[in-house]
Protein backbone atom coordinates (compact mmCIF):
# COMPACT_ATOMS: atom_id res chain seq x y z
CA UNK A 1 0.00 0.00 0.00
CA UNK A 2 1.29 3.40 -0.94
CA UNK A 3 1.34 5.73 2.06
CA UNK A 4 2.21 8.95 0.19
CA UNK A 5 -0.33 11.64 1.03
CA UNK A 6 0.50 13.76 -2.02
CA UNK A 7 0.21 12.38 -5.54
CA UNK A 8 3.56 13.14 -7.22
CA UNK A 9 1.99 12.97 -10.69
CA UNK A 10 0.06 16.22 -10.13
CA UNK A 11 2.99 18.44 -9.21
CA UNK A 12 4.63 20.69 -11.78
CA UNK A 13 8.34 21.06 -12.10
CA UNK A 14 9.99 24.52 -12.39
CA UNK A 15 10.28 24.30 -16.19
CA UNK A 16 6.54 23.80 -16.55
CA UNK A 17 5.87 26.80 -14.30
CA UNK A 18 8.32 28.92 -16.30
CA UNK A 19 6.65 28.00 -19.62
CA UNK A 20 3.21 28.69 -18.10
CA UNK A 21 4.33 32.10 -16.82
CA UNK A 22 5.96 33.08 -20.11
CA UNK A 23 2.90 31.99 -22.10
CA UNK A 24 0.62 33.96 -19.79
CA UNK A 25 2.77 37.06 -20.20
CA UNK A 26 2.76 36.71 -24.00
CA UNK A 27 -1.03 36.32 -24.17
CA UNK A 28 -1.55 39.28 -21.83
CA UNK A 29 0.89 41.38 -23.87
CA UNK A 30 -0.92 40.62 -27.13
CA UNK A 31 -4.29 41.50 -25.58
CA UNK A 32 -2.93 44.80 -24.22
CA UNK A 33 -1.31 45.64 -27.59
CA UNK A 34 -4.50 44.94 -29.55
CA UNK A 35 -6.58 46.94 -27.10
CA UNK A 36 -4.17 49.87 -27.22
CA UNK A 37 -4.10 49.78 -31.03
CA UNK A 38 -7.91 49.77 -31.21
CA UNK A 39 -8.15 52.76 -28.88
CA UNK A 40 -5.40 54.90 -30.42
CA UNK A 41 -5.90 54.06 -34.11
CA UNK A 42 -7.29 57.06 -35.94
CA UNK A 43 -10.01 56.25 -38.41
CA UNK A 44 -8.73 58.32 -41.32
CA UNK A 45 -9.57 57.73 -44.97
CA UNK A 46 -6.90 56.59 -47.38
CA UNK A 47 -4.38 59.32 -48.19
CA UNK A 48 -1.63 59.06 -50.76
CA UNK A 49 1.92 60.23 -51.25
CA UNK A 50 2.79 60.04 -54.95
CA UNK A 51 6.43 60.28 -56.04
CA UNK A 52 7.23 60.14 -59.77
CA UNK A 53 10.72 58.94 -60.60
CA UNK A 54 13.12 59.81 -63.39
CA UNK A 55 12.05 58.94 -66.92
CA UNK A 56 13.86 56.07 -68.64
CA UNK A 57 14.22 55.66 -72.41
CA UNK A 58 13.64 52.20 -73.77
CA UNK A 59 13.15 50.90 -77.29
CA UNK A 60 10.57 53.27 -78.78
CA UNK A 61 9.05 54.32 -75.43
CA UNK A 62 9.67 56.48 -72.40
CA UNK A 63 8.91 54.86 -69.04
CA UNK A 64 8.23 56.85 -65.88
CA UNK A 65 8.25 54.92 -62.55
CA UNK A 66 5.80 56.16 -59.92
CA UNK A 67 5.87 55.18 -56.23
CA UNK A 68 2.53 55.47 -54.36
CA UNK A 69 2.21 55.13 -50.56
CA UNK A 70 -1.08 54.93 -48.65
CA UNK A 71 -0.53 57.05 -45.53
CA UNK A 72 -4.15 56.77 -44.36
CA UNK A 73 -5.61 54.22 -41.96
CA UNK A 74 -7.89 52.40 -44.42
CA UNK A 75 -7.25 50.21 -47.43
CA UNK A 76 -7.88 51.66 -50.89
CA UNK A 77 -9.00 49.55 -53.86
CA UNK A 78 -9.05 50.32 -57.58
CA UNK A 79 -6.69 53.27 -57.13
CA UNK A 80 -6.56 55.38 -60.31
CA UNK A 81 -3.26 57.18 -60.88
CA UNK A 82 -2.88 59.82 -63.60
CA UNK A 83 0.66 60.53 -64.79
CA UNK A 84 1.23 63.58 -66.94
CA UNK A 85 4.40 64.35 -68.88
CA UNK A 86 5.30 67.52 -70.76
CA UNK A 87 7.39 66.96 -73.86
CA UNK A 88 8.78 69.50 -76.31
CA UNK A 89 6.17 68.21 -78.79
CA UNK A 90 3.29 68.58 -76.24
CA UNK A 91 1.79 67.04 -73.16
CA UNK A 92 0.72 63.41 -72.72
CA UNK A 93 -1.16 61.52 -70.02
CA UNK A 94 -1.15 57.93 -68.87
CA UNK A 95 -3.82 56.49 -66.56
CA UNK A 96 -3.02 53.48 -64.38
CA UNK A 97 -5.19 51.40 -62.02
CA UNK A 98 -3.83 49.62 -58.95
CA UNK A 99 -5.91 46.76 -57.50
CA UNK A 100 -5.42 47.77 -53.86
CA UNK A 101 -3.04 49.49 -51.49
CA UNK A 102 -3.35 48.52 -47.81
CA UNK A 103 -2.93 51.10 -45.05
CA UNK A 104 0.74 51.90 -44.71
CA UNK A 105 1.47 49.97 -47.91
CA UNK A 106 3.02 51.13 -51.13
CA UNK A 107 3.10 50.15 -54.78
CA UNK A 108 5.41 50.89 -57.68
CA UNK A 109 3.85 51.41 -61.12
CA UNK A 110 5.23 52.45 -64.50
CA UNK A 111 3.65 54.89 -66.94
CA UNK A 112 4.61 54.27 -70.57
CA UNK A 113 4.65 57.01 -73.22
CA UNK A 114 5.30 56.41 -76.92
CA UNK A 115 8.40 57.98 -78.40
CA UNK A 116 11.93 58.31 -77.11
CA UNK A 117 11.70 61.99 -76.27
CA UNK A 118 12.49 62.76 -72.62
CA UNK A 119 9.86 64.74 -70.70
CA UNK A 120 10.68 68.19 -69.33
CA UNK A 121 8.32 67.76 -66.37
CA UNK A 122 6.40 64.82 -64.90
CA UNK A 123 3.42 65.03 -62.58
CA UNK A 124 1.48 62.22 -60.91
CA UNK A 125 -1.67 62.24 -58.81
CA UNK A 126 -4.33 59.89 -57.51
CA UNK A 127 -7.59 60.62 -59.33
CA UNK A 128 -9.79 58.30 -57.26
CA UNK A 129 -10.18 55.06 -55.33
CA UNK A 130 -12.80 52.75 -53.84
CA UNK A 131 -13.14 51.98 -50.13
CA UNK A 132 -13.57 48.21 -49.87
Amino acid sequence: MNTKSKDSRNTKNPLEWAVFGLSSLLVAGVIVFLGWSAITLEDRPAAFRVDPGDAIRTSGTTVVPVHITNTGSTTAAEVTVVVGADFASGGKESTLTIDFIPRGGSREVRAVFTGTEMPTTVTARVAGYVEP
